[in-house]
């Protein structure tokens, strides 16, 4: 996923790089720049690396050979350099995807408190409330629907 990076007099103008560069690596790399590298715990492992010279030289390098992808306990995917490979690919049926909370949902989960799906949990009455605008053809919009109704994301794509 791209990435800007500005800091005007240190970074140059429109240079562009297709190096690794994590978001695990902002801590280090901040640590580093403000000239406290030192505050970096011992105590425990810390997997950001140092992408100070990525960052400022012009011709830097990232210092981080790969990336791996998680959710939750399961590795995902791997990018080393310019390659990655996908090892569990998650489908759109995942709970954690689906945003709607229906009756459905809420009975596969009925010997749990609540189901999960994005923004927290649903409980059993909020499947149900949902599971009846859904039976009467009332379906409520997300933020992101509303704003495409405005035009804003479109205008932010284009």
């Amino acid at each position: 996923m791209p990435g800007i990076a500005y800091w005007k007099g240190m970074i140059a103008p429109g240079r562009q790089s297709d190096e690794l560069f994590d978001l695990m690596d902002l801590f280090n790399t901040a640590l580093d720049l403000a000239g406290a590298i030192d505050s970096i715990p011992t105590d425990r492992y810390i997997d950001g690396i140092d992408q100070t010279s990525l960052l400022l030289a012009d011709d830097g390098r990232s210092r981080r050979e790969k990336v791996y992808i998680w959710s939750e306990k399961n590795l995902m995917a791997m990018r080393m350099y310019e390659y990655k490979i996908h090892l569990k690919v998650v489908e759109t049926q995942a709970q954690w995807l689906d945003i709607d909370c229906t009756a459905e949902k809420a009975a596969k989960g009925a010997g749990t408190k609540a189901t999960v799906g994005i923004g927290g949990r649903c409980s059993p009455a909020e499947a149900a409330k949902d599971s009846a605008k859904r039976a009467a053809g009332v379906e409520d919009k997300g933020p992101l629907d509303k704003h495409r109704d405005e035009g804003l994301v479109k205008k932010a794509v284009k």
